[in-house]
C-alpha cells in the first residue's frame, strides 16, 4: 500500500499495517492479556462499574417496556441482549427523542438469523443516531456470547449512553468512570 503524506510517498506493507494495528490496539486496551495497568488495577472493577451503569441505564430508559435486567454479570446482560430486541427498543427510544426514524425489528426471535438481523438493525440505528463507527461491534460477538470478547459490546453501549447524554436524553446515563478520572 502506498499513500501521500505531506508531499512524500509513503509505502507500507500489509504486514506492517497489521503489526501497527495490533500495537495500537494493545496500547489502547491495557489489561487485555491479563497484565495489570501501571496502577496495578487489572480493570475488573472498572468493567463491573461499566456494566452496572449500562444495566441501570437500560432498565431506567426502558422501564415498563421490558422485564428489567436483574444483575450486571456479563452472562446475564448478554443473555438478555442476545436476540437484539432490547437493543432495538433502546435505539428506537433514543431515535424518537432525537427526531430520527425507528429501526425495524423482529419481536419474537426464533432463530439466530432473526437475532442477527435485530442486532444489525440496532447497529445501523446507532450509526444513524451519530455513534462513531469505532464504537460498533460485530453482531456475531453478541450472538456467540463469548464473555472474554464481550468488551466491545459494553463499550458500544457505554458510548451510546454518553452520546445520548450529549443530546439531552433522559434518563441520563451515569458515567461514573469519567467522573472518577476528573
Amino acid at each position: 500500500m502506498s499513500g501521500h503524506l505531506r508531499g512524500m510517498t509513503v509505502s507500507i506493507s500489509r504486514t506492517q499495517l497489521c503489526v501497527f494495528g495490533v500495537w495500537l490496539w494493545l496500547l489502547c486496551c491495557p489489561g487485555v492479556f491479563g497484565t495489570a495497568g501501571a496502577d496495578g488495577n487489572d480493570g475488573a472493577e472498572t468493567n463491573d462499574a461499566l456494566r452496572s451503569n449500562i444495566v441501570f441505564w437500560i432498565n431506567d430508559a426502558l422501564q415498563g417496556e421490558i422485564e428489567p435486567i436483574s444483575n450486571s454479570s456479563p452472562k446475564q446482560i448478554l443473555t438478555r441482549l442476545r436476540d437484539g430486541v432490547i437493543l432495538c427498543r433502546l435505539i428506537n427510544k433514543l431515535s424518537v427523542v432525537d427526531g430520527k426514524s425507528k429501526v425495524t425489528y423482529i419481536k419474537k426471535v426464533s432463530s439466530p438469523v432473526a437475532a442477527l438481523v435485530n442486532i444489525n438493525n440496532f447497529l445501523a440505528g446507532t450509526k444513524k443516531y451519530g455513534l462513531d463507527q469505532e464504537y460498533q461491534f460485530l453482531a456475531k460477538l453478541l450472538w456467540q456470547m463469548n464473555f472474554e470478547k464481550a468488551q466491545p459490546i459494553f463499550n458500544c453501549l457505554h458510548h451510546l449512553g454518553l452520546l445520548a447524554n450529549s443530546k439531552g436524553f433522559v434518563p441520563l446515563y451515569t458515567d461514573e468512570l469519567t467522573s472518577w478520572a476528573a
